[in-house]
C-alpha cells in the first residue's frame, strides 16, 4: 500500500534528500516463491524492472525488515517495503489547474500550495499535483514543450506527437521540485523553471541558504520565551512510514527547529516555527517531542484535542503554515523573500 502523502515533508525537506516515500505490501498466496522484482512491477506496473532492481542494490527495498536482493523468493505474508526514489521514470503529464502565483521570473517560480495538494507524482499520486500544474503552468506562458521538458529533466516530445491542449509526450519526472511540503501543508513552495535553475536552487536548500518560517497551531503554551529543539529525526523502526526521534549514533540526522509563541488562548498557541534543517516531517515531530502535537494532526498528534478541533472548528488537517521563504536569487543575487497568505482555517 502507498500511504496518502507520505512523500511530503513537513519543514521542507529537500528534494534530493530523503526517499519521496515508503510503500509496504503483503506477499499474497498466489504471489509465493515468485521472484521479489515480478512482484515489485505487478504491484507498481508504471515502474520497471530496472528500477527495482536498482532500489535493491540502494538497500532500499526489505523484506521482513531485512534488506533483500532483486531475485530473492517471496514467502507467503512476508512484509516487503519499498523506499521510492525520484526517477525519470516516473512520469507526470501536464494538467491545467489553477496555481496561486506568489512570484515569477525566467528562473523559478513561487507557488501558495492549498491543502489536500501533493507536490509531485509517486506512487498513489500519478495526477492532480502541483508539478502536473506547474509543467501545463510552463507550457502555456512561453516555454514550449522544450522548455518545460528541460524543468522537469525530460525530452520533449517528437515531431510525430499529436497536437493536444495537454501533451501527453511530455516526459516530467520531479527535477522542478527543490523542495517539499506535507500534503495537508499549505504555503510558500518554490520551483525551477530549468535544469540549471534547479541545480542552483537545490544547492541553496543544500548550503542552508534559505530562510524558512512556519506558522502553526499547537496543542499547549511553549511560553514567551523561543525554545530551540535539536533533536535528530530518523525513521521509526517500529513503523517505517512514520518518522521520530533517533539517536545519531542510531541513523538520526541532525535538525534544529525554533519555536516562538505569537499568542495562547488558554488551549491552543500560534506559534512561529524557523527551521534550519529540511528533515522529513521535521516540524511535526520536534513538536510532539516537546509536548506540543499540533491540532489536526492525525499520525502526529494528539487524538483527544484533534477531535475537539474537528469538532468544534472543522480542523480536517494538521494547522501548519509555510509562511516565508526568503533566499538571494541565484542568477541575480537580488534578495528574494515570500510570504503566503493565512489560508481560512488558520485566520480562525
Amino acid at each position: 500500500r502507498a500511504p496518502a502523502g507520505a512523500d511530503e515533508a513537513d519543514g521542507d525537506a529537500e528534494a534530493a534528500g530523503d526517499p519521496m516515500e515508503i510503500a509496504e505490501l503483503t506477499v499474497l498466496p498466489d504471489e509465493a516463491d515468485l521472484r521479489l522484482d515480478r512482484l515489485l512491477v505487478g504491484r507498481f506496473e508504471l515502474q520497471s524492472r530496472t528500477y527495482f532492481a536498482s532500489l535493491c542494490a540502494q538497500g532500499l527495498v526489505t523484506m521482513d525488515g531485512m534488506r533483500a536482493a532483486k531475485g530473492d523468493r517471496l514467502r507467503v505474508g512476508a512484509v516487503v517495503s519499498v523506499q521510492f526514489t525520484p526517477t525519470a521514470e516516473m512520469e507526470a503529464r501536464p494538467e491545467r489547474m489553477p496555481l496561486d502565483i506568489l512570484y515569477e521570473d525566467a528562473h523559478l517560480l513561487v507557488l501558495n500550495k492549498a491543502a489536500g495538494v501533493v507536490v509531485h507524482p509517486a506512487p498513489g499520486h500519478w495526477e492532480g499535483t502541483l508539478v502536473n500544474g506547474v509543467l501545463f503552468h510552463l507550457l502555456g506562458n512561453g516555454h514550449g514543450a522544450a522548455g518545460a521538458a528541460e524543468a522537469s529533466g525530460g525530452a520533449p516530445p517528437s515531431d510525430e506527437s499529436d497536437e493536444s491542449d495537454e501533451p501527453d509526450a511530455l516526459r516530467a519526472p520531479t527535477s522542478t521540485v527543490v523542495h517539499r511540503l506535507d500534503k495537508g501543508t499549505t504555503g510558500a513552495i518554490a520551483f525551477a523553471k530549468s535544469a540549471e535553475s534547479q541545480r542552483a536552487l537545490s544547492s541553496l536548500f543544500r548550503l542552508r541558504q534559505v530562510r524558512k518560517s512556519y506558522l502553526a497551531v499547537c496543542v499547549g503554551d511553549p511560553g514567551a520565551d523561543p525554545i530551540e529543539i535539536t533533536h535528530p529525526i530518523g525513521r521509526d523502526k517500529a513503523n517505517r512510514l512514520r518518522m521520530t526521534v533517533v539517536a545519531e549514533a542510531d541513523g538520526g540526522r541532525s535538525a534544529r527547529s525554533v519555536v516562538r509563541r505569537l499568542c495562547y488562548d488558554g488551549r491552543f498557541s500560534l506559534v512561529r516555527v524557523d527551521i534550519f534543517t529540511g528533515r522529513t516531517h521535521q516540524i511535526r515531530v520536534h513538536m510532539r517531542a516537546h509536548g506540543l502535537p499540533l491540532v489536526g494532526d492525525d499520525e502526529y498528534g494528539s487524538k483527544q484535542w484533534n477531535q475537539a478541533a474537528l469538532k468544534g472548528l472543522g480542523v480536517r488537517r494538521p494547522l501548519l503554515h509555510a509562511h516565508r521563504l526568503a533566499f538571494e536569487h541565484p542568477f541575480t543575487q537580488r534578495a528574494l523573500a515570500f510570504e503566503a497568505p493565512l489560508p481560512d482555517d488558520l485566520r480562525r
